[in-house]
């Protein structure tokens, strides 16, 4: 197992997508800040409204005396980050990491060196968790830096620096778990195109079926308040709020994370274990 892990380290390494991956969530960030600084240039008169594409309602430069750069404070920036981007980073990267295997034939060298096939798989999926970790964090600190120097040097951006701390956490853990299932489709699927199409359909499209059978429930069950939103990752990430976050969110979070990380392990070891690796 320890030699399987030292060449997935290896191949994340050498990989260009993890790179990418990384130069694009700063890129975000930074972008992010960007569009704010506009704003805020807009509504103090500095810049003409509509500049570099961004356009200040009259409303909020009427009502609002503090600059938008400001008022806005790191976890918001943050909650943007996760419930808007990070799907995407985390469905094409791993896709990339996990399929490239197979299309460039060393997931069949590995398997014919005798390894335990459960082993070779829980190596991937323990890196992409990793890689996955890593790439969240470092988004963070960049959002956190940035935050501190534009909005003169409160820390974190003006928010509680536990208040962060708590968010990025359970971000985390929602995120490493969804990690899991972009793992074991791109097992499932072992085809780049493929992969990547269902990742990204997932990542696209799944909080919009959700909420469909959100409404379908409360048509046969009126009385009910079981929503099937709750037990999904990508509609967590973006309801996870970013203040006064409660006890029963948390262990909700938690629970869910957990049991969809045993479910995608457990279904992505059973798959490699049976299937033909070509």
């Amino acid at each position: 197992m320890i030699n399987l892990l030292k060449g997935e380290v290896y191949k994340l390494i050498k990989s260009r997508a993890f790179y990418v991956s990384c130069l694009v969530a700063v890129i975000s960030v930074i972008f992010i800040h960007g569009m704010l600084y506009t704003a805020s240039r807009i509504q103090s008169g500095e810049m003409e409204n509509g500049s570099a594409g961004v356009v200040v309602s009259k409303e909020e430069m009427q009502e609002s005396s503090v600059p938008l750069l400001e008022e806005i404070t790191t976890l918001d920036v943050l909650q943007q980050m996760y419930a808007n981007f990070t799907v995407f980073f985390i469905a094409v990267f791993i896709s990339i990491f996990v399929v490239g295997e197979y299309v460039n034939g060393v997931i069949k060298n590995v398997v014919g060196k005798g390894y335990a096939r459960w082993k070779i798989f829980a190596s991937k999926y323990i890196m992409s968790v990793l890689a996955t970790a890593f790439l969240m964090l470092l988004m963070t600190v960049v959002a956190v830096i940035i935050g501190s120097f534009v909005r003169k040097g409160q820390v974190a951006g003006g928010a509680a620096f536990a208040e962060i701390l708590k968010y990025v956490g359970i971000q985390l853990l929602i995120c490493i778990a969804y990690c899991g299932v972009v793992v074991t489709i791109s097992e499932l699927c072992r085809s780049m195109g493929a992969g990547i199409a269902v990742n990204f359909a997932i990542a696209t499209f799944s909080v919009v079926i959700v909420i469909a059978f959100d409404h379908l429930v409360q048509l046969i069950l009126p009385q009910s308040d079981f929503k099937v939103s709750s037990y999904w990752l990508v509609s967590l990430m973006s309801e996870c709020p970013i203040k006064d976050m409660g006890v029963d969110f948390v262990l909700h979070a938690v629970i869910v994370s957990v049991v969809w990380i045993i479910i995608t392990a457990g279904t992505g070891i059973f798959h490699f274990k049976k299937a033909d690796v070509k």
